[in-house]
């Protein structure tokens, strides 16, 4: 073990060194996802065991008013529409919005589809920081999709995910976010049991967030 390690480990057992929040832990995956081209890990949010994708910013340059509640949505969706002149198709969409108007939530928001991919034996815990949890959630856990159609609460999400590396060669899970409102959030990465996270920085419809 290196000195290097050794400082490290006791400056994070001094200092009371951060746990992850309990995570939900997806099964392996029967097969291989798709195809990554090779180095496809120095194009990821993380480097090293864990890839996420969208890389880099995340979703830095999605358009912020999209980012929004289902009701909030479907009201823009409306407004958008001619107010007169309509063509036949666009007074069906004019009905249709206006239906599910009606049920639609302030609390529920679109998802966000995400992948995850693992190094064989790799193991990462990836977490929303503490200040983030009560706007962003992990969409890993499937059970979440029975919402897709009306839309997810937060917490509908998880605050952290577990993924193994247990095929190859490389493990993928498809997953994704949801978010409340257009902004930069922390995700926090323990990675194959080390003391402190790496932590970074990810827009979702933010522009550029500070590092």
């Amino acid at each position: 073990m290196s000195l290097w390690f050794t400082s490290v480990a006791a400056a994070a057992l001094i200092a009371g060194a951060p746990e992850p929040p309990p995570a939900y832990e997806p099964p392996c995956p029967s097969g291989v996802s798709g195809g990554l081209k090779a180095g496809y890990e120095r194009e990821s949010l993380l480097a090293g065991p864990l890839a996420v994708f969208p890389a880099g910013g995340g979703y830095a340059d999605y358009p912020p008013h999209y980012i929004a509640s289902v009701r909030r949505g479907l009201l823009n969706d409306l407004r958008a529409l001619p107010r007169r002149d309509l063509t036949q198709l666009e007074r069906g969409s004019r009905r249709l919005l206006r239906a599910v108007l009606r049920h639609a939530s302030d609390d529920r928001y679109p998802g966000f589809g995400a992948a995850a991919t693992v190094r064989p034996g790799g193991v990462v815990t990836l977490a929303v920081s503490a200040a983030d949890r009560e706007h962003v959630g992990f969409l890993f856990d499937h059970r979440a999709f029975r919402h897709s159609e009306h839309g997810y609460r937060v917490a509908d999400g998880t605050a952290a995910v577990r993924f193994r590396g247990c095929t190859a060669p490389y493990t993928q899970y498809q997953g994704g976010f949801v978010v409340d409102s257009p902004r930069c959030a922390t995700l926090e990465a323990w990675v194959d049991g080390a003391p402190m996270p790496e932590r970074r920085v990810v827009s979702f419809g933010a522009g550029a967030c500070p590092a």
